[in-house]
């Protein structure tokens, strides 16, 4: 039968801990839904708005295929009501898988640095979080908001952020495409070091957070899992997104990276100075 439309490309995020059609899936195969029903597969138009739910995973290129009965049709139809016009990602029953993607391509030219710092957060111990946390340099926060104000100043819709805090910013998705120098880089990074803690950081390694009536307003990390996740961070934005520091602010912003990596970087991590140049 006659297709109505061509393939639409995209690409799919397929986390290891979640069951679902994608899984396992290889290059060259056709995947299909056993139904039309919720949940859907998820494809993002472009690799920037891929919304990566869960660590580790696996990425895709995918192309979208068309549907050919009038069922296939109407459900594909049902799918899309909500969506806003245009929409960054399409739901679909079937795709043929394009190619694997190596995950690193998801946080930019640098993002194999990225996803091994990603990986060291999922894998936090408590101990190693006290290690980061320890090693936190005073001025990294600084540096770390700087580096957000030299990439927004290149942004096309930046202005309204432009005189903001950003010392503690995951993304800013309304100031152009990316929404951060290293894509969603931050928000998986964060969530990677809230699933450590909550696997293995036991009963205090959460506190309840509280609005300004006094209301319960959610959990947030407790000391050392907080100021582990901003070393990480830091980390994440000098080694992401090199050319927004300068190699001396690069050497504090890593320096308790570098103290839970290298043996001989201990003794000088978090003295709030930057190694001799």
């Amino acid at each position: 039968m006659t297709q109505d439309a061509p393939a639409e490309p995209g690409f799919v995020f397929v986390p290891d801990d979640r069951g679902g059609p994608l899984t396992g899936a290889v290059a060259g195969q056709r995947i299909v839904k056993e139904d039309f029903e919720p949940p859907w597969i998820v494809v993002d138009r472009e690799l920037a708005t891929v919304n990566v739910v869960g660590w580790p995973g696996r990425l895709y290129r995918v192309a979208v295929v068309p549907p050919e009965t009038e069922r296939e049709r109407a459900a594909m139809a049902e799918a899309a009501e909500g969506l806003r016009v245009p929409a960054a990602y399409t739901r679909a029953f079937a795709v043929d898988i394009l190619a694997e993607l190596p995950v690193a391509a998801l946080f930019g030219p640098h993002g194999d640095a990225v996803v091994e710092i990603v990986d060291a957060a999922r894998a936090l111990t408590p101990a190693t979080a006290a290690r980061l946390a320890a090693a936190l340099v005073p001025q990294a926060r600084a540096y770390f908001g700087a580096a957000w104000d030299r990439w927004l100043a290149d942004e096309p819709n930046a202005a309204p952020y432009r005189d903001g805090d950003h010392t503690c910013t995951l993304l800013i998705p309304g100031a152009g495409p990316i929404g951060s120098p290293i894509g969603k880089g931050f928000l998986v990074l964060s969530a990677a070091v809230r699933a450590a803690a909550r696997e293995r950081g036991g009963p205090t390694a959460f506190e309840i957070e509280y609005d300004e009536d006094g209301e319960a307003d959610g959990e947030m990390l407790s000391r050392p899992w907080s100021r582990a996740s901003h070393t990480l961070l830091h980390a994440a934005m000098a080694l992401g997104a090199p050319h927004l520091t300068a190699e001396p602010d690069r050497a504090v912003l890593t320096a308790p990276w570098r103290a839970i990596n290298t043996p001989d970087a201990e003794d000088d991590a978090g003295t709030g100075s930057p190694p001799p140049q």
